[in-house]
């Protein structure tokens, strides 16, 4: 047996079991769990009357069904059925970063490693966030869904897209894990709007380059509009806007549509103007050097270099404590958004904001003139990623402990693991 192709999974294997050693260590039967636990034994899970467990959760609380029965099963049996899942979970999404979007057959080594350690940051760095309805609830909620929908396009490029020739037992399997994966991801309110503008930006792409559309594709589409109509007549949802809006947040009931995305927007901008995760500081300075190596005027893009170091300023008066000019543009937990302001303090953030947003895309315009495909996969997942957090104004209560950002910090990890790529790739052929 030739040993040698399998060295490169090596770091999967390696992170797996200090995945198992972390899992192993955390407290699990906090936060959420203890309530899913009363909830189970008072509405059985596998029951389909009104007091059953979905029938209950979807007519008082939330449409996600699929992922609250998720919770439903694990938090009815031992705690070390999750941490051997939830370990197999995040090995996973690092396998499947890995899969997607690395070109460079040349070296799997590093590129596995490098998979590895960002969802190994992610975890560090965001620990308290996904702790903050307690690990199992968190992970299930937010985590899982996207190593579902991260299996779900996998399978879609190699096998759909590309129309790999297999047997009919094969397909079928293949088909099958591509629904039920999609189930899955969209079962999340935040997913379903991302996967939904997703399909949406690679239809347009499709009829653009005139590629043909599977109609497997048609099926996922009708799935999707299904689900919307799904959440939006939850009567669950509504009940849980109403509890959140007395309980935390009474002034959300006078919000109207321009109240709720202004503060969708700050949250979003803010959030990266203060260097709130590392994925973004990381993406705007890679964004930068990419921008740099491909342009022949270097002197013009040196200003793609502004935005990261803007971020990193504020980065700066933080670890400093310099908090009085931190406090004055960090509007991360403003629940009123930009325009509850004063005229002053709006213009100063208002600029910044204009700052990280403008010459981003900037860079992604001179990405696109060089490489259109890439440029458009970048300015996507962007669009992406912004949506997924500026439906944060779009609740009561709003950020929930960060939990809202779960999904945009994935995308920053895709970015910034496409972003090595490539100008790896641009060092090797020059």
């Amino acid at each position: 047996m030739n040993f040698k192709k399998y060295v490169k999974y090596i770091p999967f294997l390696i992170f797996l079991i200090i995945l198992l050693c972390y899992h192993w260590k955390l407290a699990v039967v906090t936060a959420d769990y203890p309530t899913f636990q009363t909830i189970v034994s008072k509405h059985p899970l596998l029951s389909l009357t009104k007091n059953g467990f979905l029938s209950y959760r979807y007519a008082t609380w939330s449409s996600r069904s699929l992922i609250e029965f998720n919770v439903g099963v694990l938090v009815s049996v031992p705690t070390e059925i999750w941490r051997i899942l939830d370990s197999v979970i995040f090995t996973a999404i690092a396998v499947l970063l890995s899969k997607l979007l690395a070109n460079n057959n040349e070296s799997p080594f590093f590129y596995n490693c490098l998979a590895c350690l960002f969802v190994g940051l992610f975890i560090l760095t965001f620990s308290k966030i996904l702790e903050s309805a307690g690990w199992l609830a968190t992970t299930t909620n937010y985590i899982w869904p996207i190593c579902f929908i991260l299996i779900h396009f996998y399978l879609l490029k190699e096998f759909i897209f590309k129309n790999k020739d297999i047997s009919k037992f094969k397909r079928t399997i293949i088909y099958l894990i591509l629904i039920i994966t999609l189930l899955e991801a969209i079962s999340s309110e935040q997913l379903l709007v991302m996967v939904g503008g997703a399909y949406l930006f690679a239809i347009v792409y499709c009829l653009y380059k005139k590629i043909e559309i599977p109609k497997l594709i048609y099926l996922f589409i009708i799935i999707i509009l299904f689900n919307f109509i799904y959440d939006f007549c939850c009567p669950g949802n509504i009940n849980r806007v109403k509890v959140v809006t007395k309980l935390g947040f009474p002034d959300y009931a006078n919000f109207n549509i321009i109240n709720k995305l202004d503060v969708g927007i700050n949250y979003f901008l803010s959030w990266i103007l203060m260097a709130k995760d590392l994925f973004s500081v990381i993406f705007l300075a890679l964004l930068g050097v990419y921008t740099y190596l491909i342009s022949n005027k270097k002197k013009i893009t040196i200003i793609t270099l502004i935005p990261c170091l803007a971020v990193l300023f504020f980065a700066s008066l933080r670890f400093a404590n310099f908090t009085t000019v931190y406090s004055y543009f960090d509007l991360t937990n403003l629940k009123h958004g930009l325009l509850s302001l004063g005229f002053i303090r709006m213009l100063s953030c208002g600029v910044m904001y204009l700052i990280i947003t403008l010459i981003p895309l900037y860079s992604i315009y001179l990405i696109y003139k060089d490489n259109k495909k890439l440029g458009y996969f970048i300015f996507v997942l962007l669009i992406l990623g912004f949506g997924s957090v500026i439906i944060s104004g779009f609740t009561p209560s709003l950020t929930s402990d960060g939990r809202i950002y779960l999904n945009y910090l994935f995308v920053m990890i895709i970015l910034d693991y496409l972003l090595v790529d490539k100008i790896l790739e641009f060092k090797n052929k020059n």
